[in-house]
């Protein structure tokens, strides 16, 4: 492959598919990735209410029996967009264009290391976007909440949740004497009951793994050499019948914020496995440059004119994860509340 080539459409989108399966997304798990039916940005789908009710009989020659459709209610929604470039300067470019020197190794090099952090930036603001599809937004529960260029407010979309399936803790999970099992088991049987699932994953934030050690019902259940390695800052697998997910990531929420975590501290997400009901959707790009039928990631690149000018490098990106049945999650930002 020529120096340059490096910088081909095609070669790009290879290094942002490359450095996006290299970077930690422990969320993506949660939301196969789609193609958004519809072109454009505009996402709708319907808000499901599973029932528990079961077929009526009939008689072998009688009429099929009407049954009520199951959607309670419709999102609708503009997908946020994302779309950033880095200027590639033309002595770099000079150095891609030299085979065989080490001036254009670290061209190559300076190329890579900036693409993989524009992709670390996207994969970032998706996780954002998971964490908050599963109800885990810490300043509004239930809801996807993003800050769109030309506004002032954020943009707030209700994501359809029951009240009931935004609360988990019974009392707070920092005193030792908290029946957070009976927590578990209440929760467990409200997803069953009102979603239709089997919750079998807890996703807590960095704080809980010691309010779990802290907890008399908790290191009851627990072997004594489970016990010592828990103890000893070790993780624990299960608890009340769910596989636990321990969430430190964290990202910059930019200035007079700091780091964020995607899950709140001293939260909890507990949900079932199963992704039938959940999807991260991906809309088609603006751009005329991007071929017909193209969703999520488009990848370009725009040459100066100038005698000094460089090459940029650009993406776009728009897409959104939706849950369509939220009562197969309880998500509780704050377990300690």
């Amino acid at each position: 492959m020529a120096a340059i080539d490096i910088l081909e459409p095609y070669n790009l989108a290879g290094l942002f598919e490359k450095f996006n399966v290299e970077v930690d997304q422990p969320l993506a798990t949660y939301f196969p990735v789609m193609p958004n039916p519809e072109a454009g940005n505009t996402i709708s789908y319907d808000v499901l209410a599973y029932s528990r009710d079961v077929a009526a009989m009939n008689t072998r020659d009688g009429g099929p029996n009407p049954v009520a459709q199951i959607p309670r209610g419709t999102v609708t929604l503009c997908a946020p967009s994302v779309c950033e470039e880095i200027n590639i300067p033309a002595h770099t470019l000079t150095n891609l264009r030299a085979p065989g020197e080490a001036s254009q190794r670290n061209g190559e090099a300076w190329v890579s290391r900036n693409v993989q952090n524009l992709t670390r930036r996207l994969v970032r603001r998706i996780e954002v976007l998971r964490a908050q599809a599963l109800g885990m937004n810490a300043a509004n529960p239930g809801f996807l909440e993003f800050l769109e260029p030309g506004k002032v407010a954020n943009t707030l979309v209700d994501l359809n949740y029951d009240p009931a399936h935004l609360l988990l803790h019974s009392a707070s999970w920092a005193v030792a004497g908290t029946d957070i099992i009976g927590d578990l088991e209440a929760g467990i049987t409200a997803i069953a009951q009102d979603g239709g699932k089997l919750a079998n994953t807890l996703i807590v934030g960095s704080n809980v793994m010691a309010m779990l050690r802290g907890n008399d019902d908790v290191m009851e259940l627990v072997t004594d050499v489970e016990k010592s390695q828990f103890l000893l800052g070790g993780g624990m697998v299960r608890i009340g019948g769910t596989n636990i997910q321990i969430m430190r990531g964290v990202y910059d929420g930019g200035p007079g914020v700091g780091l964020v975590p995607y899950i709140p501290a001293n939260g909890v997400c507990l949900l079932a496995s199963d992704n039938s009901d959940r999807m991260l959707l991906e809309c088609s790009p603006t751009s005329v440059h991007a071929p017909e039928g193209t969703r999520g990631l488009f990848t370009w690149r725009v040459e100066g004119t100038e005698i000094r000018d460089g090459i940029k490098v650009q993406y776009e990106w728009t897409g959104c994860p939706v849950v369509t049945n939220p009562d197969e999650i309880i998500a509780d930002v704050d377990v300690t509340a």
